[in-house]
């Protein structure tokens, strides 16, 4: 029997439906937010009538793009974005953004300067094509998510396509993936993952979205519609569905030191899982972080592994995002929780800035990360100050 993707997975196949919206796409895609692990707060208060919120410490700020959608190089908000989907940080200190309902892949510099690097659709249209070559001829359908390879080769995928694409010295191809039976509405709808290994030129994916590269030039992937991890290494794809971890679409996936973490909005949860093929999971097995009471996470759809332990939690279902330390404690460092979060467009500090959809996430340090704040067609820049000294209270006797 052919797997559907729920509407839960709504960040992933992600927002290509949202807006690519037609037909499977279009309804496959759309968000209903599901229960998560629950959470410890941030900066602001976890009783009484306030909503809790993000750091007082952490400055949220537009880097590129405005609310309202569009496809337009430029500087800063005078650039348009439609869905930006992902992003990743290159070795230039750039950032490389997947453009989805633009079909496209962006690139911005440091200061927020924002050129188109792959993709000649026209603007506005709902599915894309597909097409390797120059990259000014290339096209895609609906790019969710990018890494770049310490050489600045540009790996996405390409998830209207059903398949894994390398912009490399200009040019774009195919890495993993093939051409699919289309379904009634003339698109393609996929294929089954199966088992074990195949060649990656005959490899199926169904609406594949993250995309990781270890250091040893695996490519990790979420076939997202398949419900499983595909790993990709010396021109063979693998399928891998780690025992004792419930994958429903896995949408999101970071490496660092060893580990996977993997999102899944669908589940709403994060798993983390070790990097070594054949490895038995850690304990406790699979779903990390662990409930630790305050707030709940309700769709978790990006991940940024940082030093330290740290992972940074881009959630689609609240609206906000979230900061888990190695030892499973987890942290609300922007937003505003109503309880649930609701989107909105506001820049500022963590207690009071929104978002809307927040997508990819990416960090070029602890105190530094940008998000593709998809709903809102932007992306956005987070600066982590030093925390404000702590509140001495007054005692009798002592001098106010």
């Amino acid at each position: 029997m052919k797997r559907q993707i729920s509407p839960g997975a709504a960040a992933l196949v992600i927002f290509l439906a949202a807006s690519l919206a037609i037909g499977v796409m279009a309804y496959k895609l759309l968000h209903r937010p599901k229960g998560g692990a629950a959470m410890k707060a941030g900066g602001g208060p976890m009783g009484g009538l306030l909503p809790p919120t993000g750091l007082p410490n952490l400055l949220v700020e537009t880097l590129a793009g405005v609310q309202e959608p569009g496809c337009r190089d430029g500087q800063g908000k005078q650039a348009r974005f439609d869905g930006p989907a992902g992003i990743a940080l290159a070795p230039d200190g750039s950032l490389v953004v997947a453009d989805s309902r633009n079909h496209r892949l962006r690139r911005v510099t440091p200061d927020g300067v924002v050129t188109t690097i792959a993709g000649s659709t026209p603007p506005g249209a709902l599915t894309g094509g597909f097409a390797d070559g120059p990259a000014a001829q290339a096209q895609l359908c609906g790019p969710t998510r990018v890494t770049v390879a310490p050489d600045g080769s540009v790996y996405f995928c390409d998830t209207g396509n059903h398949r894994v694409r390398r912009l490399q010295d200009g040019v774009v191809s195919t890495v993993a993936g093939r051409e699919t039976p289309l379904g009634p509405d003339g698109i393609g709808e996929g294929g089954a993952a199966g088992e074990g290994s195949v060649p990656a030129s005959q490899a199926t994916f169904r609406f594949p979205t993250g995309i990781a590269l270890a250091p040893d030039g695996t490519i990790w992937v979420c076939d997202t519609a398949n419900g499983c991890l595909r790993r990709l290494a010396e021109g063979q794809v693998t399928t891998i569905r780690p025992a004792g971890v419930a994958l429903k679409e896995p949408c999101d996936v970071a490496i660092r030191g060893g580990r996977l973490y993997v999102a899944d909005a669908a589940a709403g949860i994060v798993v983390r899982l070790p990097l070594a093929p054949g490895s038995p999971p850690e304990a406790p097995p699979g779903a990390w972080p662990q409930p630790s009471g305050g707030i709940v996470y309700r769709a978790p759809a990006g991940v940024a592994a940082v030093s330290g332990g740290l992972l940074l939690i881009a959630d689609q279902g609240s609206h906000c995002l979230f900061r888990a330390e190695a030892g499973g404690a987890v942290q609300l460092l922007a937003g505003v929780l109503f309880p649930v979060g609701a989107p909105r467009y506001v820049d500022g500090t963590g207690d009071e800035c929104a978002f809307a959809v927040p997508a990819g996430i990416a960090a070029a340090s602890e105190s530094l990360f940008y998000i593709a704040d998809f709903g809102n067609n932007c992306l956005r820049k987070a600066t982590l100050g030093p925390p404000p000294p702590a509140r001495r209270h007054w005692r009798p006797g002592e001098d106010r």
